[in-house]
């Protein structure tokens, strides 16, 4: 038995041991053994049910070695305080922990929400460029997250996001490291470049609305006109931001004299207002027709956004009364538009 457990043969090394445990004379080291060829072989069931009467008996060199194989059957199977009470008893022995053990220390912990000592284990690690590196920077986000440090939080997942060992673990990664890179600097170029990279609706909308906001704080309303088409699915919120993009994308063209591109980016039909609840300005002047010099319109109630600008990075609609100026202000547009000469048609000679 012990020569196929060498070999890491553990099926024909169970078969042995199973045998060999019949004697008493080899009862406890079999039982030990075994225990091991089916952790070996992710029978984590097996060990949970068969590790603890053994952990009383085994010699007490021994114990560290299967409260670890208990440890991570527990993790494995959902477990998260009994595997932490066996990796606390491990602590207990003091033991010099190499890259593996930090690994595994970090992961217990990062399981029963103990964040901190995540982040402590998980930074001892010599290195995070291979497999094991990749989820341990993905988990240290997350802990740093919970810490509420998101810079280091930004620098874990964008460690993770340039290895390719875990595809779903290095595009969520690369995600996180997007977002952040918003919140904290406002930089939408790591979204861009998620976008080129994964073709993922239901993230690349939540993209387009970041991507938005920032053309907001920006004052750049044609981009966050431009941000907000892209998106499929609009939620209320991008409805209500996306038609104050519209309205302040039109008020610069008028400040700047540009009455005809204010007409038509009023004219057009916001794509989002499917509901008649919210309606823009332009909308509805233009229901009522063309407007004369000093026309007075109702103040009838409408709800609309107004031209605050969102809070914290979030979809933060200010709902309020349409002043009357914007109405008098596009009526303006319409009278500036209709002073424009026609274009002249060149006349040919018979």
């Amino acid at each position: 038995g012990y020569i196929a457990y060498a070999q890491k043969d553990f099926p024909q090394a169970c078969t042995w041991f199973e045998q060999s445990a019949k004697d008493p004379r080899f009862t406890d080291l079999s039982n030990y053994y075994l225990l091991e060829c089916k952790f070996m072989q992710k029978d984590y069931r097996y060990v949970v049910e068969n590790g603890i009467a053994l952990y009383d008996s085994v010699p007490e060199e021994r114990r560290p070695h299967l409260a670890r194989i208990l440890s991570e059957s527990y993790l494995v199977m959902g477990d998260a305080k009994k595997a932490r009470s066996y990796y606390d008893s491990i602590l207990k022995e003091k033991p010099r922990m190499n890259r593996s053990d930090w690994f595994y220390a970090g992961s217990v912990l990062y399981a029963v929400e103990d964040w901190q000592g995540a982040v402590e284990n998980f930074t001892m690690m010599t290195d995070r460029v291979d497999s094991l590196g990749q989820i341990a920077n993905y988990q240290l986000g997350y802990a740093y997250i919970k810490t509420k440090n998101k810079v280091a939080a930004m620098d874990a997942f964008k460690d993770a996001s340039v290895l390719a060992f875990d595809p779903a673990i290095q595009e969520d990664a690369y995600f996180n490291y997007a977002k952040l890179a918003f919140d904290l600097n406002h930089d939408t170029s790591v979204f861009s470049d998620y976008i080129a990279k994964y073709n993922n609706k239901q993230k690349n909308d939540k993209i387009w609305s970041y991507q938005a906001l920032a053309a907001l704080y920006n004052r750049d309303y044609a981009g966050a006109v431009a941000a907000y088409d892209n998106v499929d699915d609009l939620t209320p919120d991008m409805r209500g931001n996306y038609m104050k993009a519209n309205y302040l994308r039109a008020n610069q063209l008028i400040s700047n004299g540009s009455w005809r591109d204010a007409v038509r980016l009023l004219r057009r039909p916001p794509r989002p207002l499917q509901p008649a609840g919210p309606l823009l300005a332009g909308r509805i002047v233009l229901q009522r027709g063309p407007v004369r010099p000093g026309a007075r319109y109702a103040d009838r109630p409408v709800q609309h956004l107004g031209p605050g600008r969102p809070r914290g990075g979030k979809e933060n609609p200010v709902r309020h009364r349409i002043h009357p100026f914007p109405r008098r202000l596009l009526g303006r547009s319409f009278e500036m538009v209709r002073q424009i000469p026609p274009r002249r048609e060149p006349r040919f000679c018979p």
